[in-house]
């Protein structure tokens, strides 16, 4: 009696489970067919900007219609025909314009269960009735990922937002008399600071006899890619300064020439009437990381490993070694994902923090870097 009992509950588990796979099934298949009549209302909207007759409109609106009652007969049917398109249109930007992307562009999509996620965001939404529900779905989306290098902008912040100008200060001055030192820190948008970092630069590099120089990243959070290397171009003995890898293998290299910053074939920064020479260019340079290190912090870092007469110094950083791409969208709000690796020399993924050469405490780096400089003075 208590095998057959026992037999009877495994039954009653398996149908629960076959039930709840089902119900999984139909809902995914459901979200496919809402969006796929989206493509079609799409469709018709394209076809009226090229015809924008009278006639073509009292067309537009007869398909419309056509398409909710043949194709969405249980699409939100208490509301009016407007409301239901509406709502369409609303989750049908949701995931083919940010869904989608993020599928195709986010670094770890084959390792990412995205019915899972399809089905988090209908059980969290529902109907989708305006932007902040794309924006709050987008969210459910990057949380579920759980990865940190990324952001969902709200219309009032203004950071990542292009077309922005956000400047930092530079603290530049000589140290022991013939040591430049240049501390960057916040973050950096814009080509603004880019000139503001080589004018100083440059200025410390007439100003003394320098013997090396110091570059402190230990307070750097990032900001937009390459816009601190080209600011410091005139230390580099290499064009070459790092590697990305995207989720597709395809492996970029990311150069400088001639106060230009390209990102594979891509000219993505450039400074005119710029000095890009220095008198001091082979000198030793050392570099301070520390936890609050990064994002185009951390590559700007590693970007000296490609550079002979350099050596890092701190404690690892804050692991954000991806490359985020930031989309704007029409609708007034933006997110950003990590679309690559960044690559050490031999173009292999850094897959964690930048590990300085000489690991100690951020706050005894500057002090680690004088007496190596010292000590290469003296060699």
């Amino acid at each position: 009696m208590k095998r057959i009992s026992v037999l009877l509950i495994l039954l009653v588990c398996l149908l629960a489970c076959q039930n709840t796979e089902s119900n999984k099934d139909k809902t995914l298949a459901q979200i496919e067919r809402y969006n796929h009549s989206y493509d079609k209302v799409r469709e018709v909207s394209q076809a009226l900007k090229v015809d924008s007759s009278e006639n073509k409109k009292k067309n537009y609106c007869e398909l419309i219609d056509k398409i909710i009652l043949d194709s969405l007969s249980d699409f939100y049917p208490n509301e009016n025909l407007e409301k239901r398109l509406s709502y369409l249109i609303y989750q049908g930007d949701f995931y083919r314009l940010v869904f989608n992307t993020i599928k195709k562009e986010y670094i770890y999509t084959d390792e990412t269960n995205w019915d899972e996620i399809k089905l988090l965001i209908n059980d969290s939404i529902p109907v989708f009735r305006g932007n902040e529900d794309k924006k709050r779905a987008t969210r459910i989306l990057l949380n579920y990922l759980n990865v940190k290098h990324s952001f969902v902008a709200n219309d009032s912040n203004k950071l990542f937002r292009s077309g922005v100008k956000v400047g930092s200060d530079v603290e530049a001055k000589l140290l022991k008399g013939d040591i430049a030192y240049l501390k960057l820190s916040n973050h950096s948008l814009d080509t603004l600071y880019t000139k503001k970092i080589r004018e100083e630069l440059i200025r410390l590099d007439r100003e003394a006899k320098l013997s090396a120089w110091i570059i402190d990243l230990r307070d750097c959070h990032g900001g937009a890619v390459g816009v601190l290397a080209l600011g410091l171009a005139p230390l580099y003995t290499d064009s070459i300064i790092g590697y990305s890898l995207d989720n597709r293998g395809e492996c970029l290299s990311e150069r400088i020439v001639k106060n230009t910053y390209f990102f594979g074939k891509n000219k993505l920064l450039e400074i005119n009437e710029q000095e890009d020479t220095i008198r001091s260019k082979y000198k030793p340079i050392a570099v301070l990381v520390g936890e609050q290190t990064a994002s185009d912090g951390e590559c700007t870092a590693l970007s000296f490993k490609f550079q002979e007469g350099s050596r890092i110094f701190g404690s690892k950083t804050a692991d954000y070694t991806t490359l985020m791409r930031v989309f704007d969208l029409a609708s007034g709000w933006s997110f950003g994902i990590p679309v690559a690796y960044v690559c050490n020399q031999e173009k292999k993924p850094l897959k964690g923090p930048v590990v300085p050469d000489v690991i100690c405490p951020s706050e005894e780096a500057l002090d680690r870097a004088i007496q190596w400089i010292r000590t290469k003075g003296e060699s």
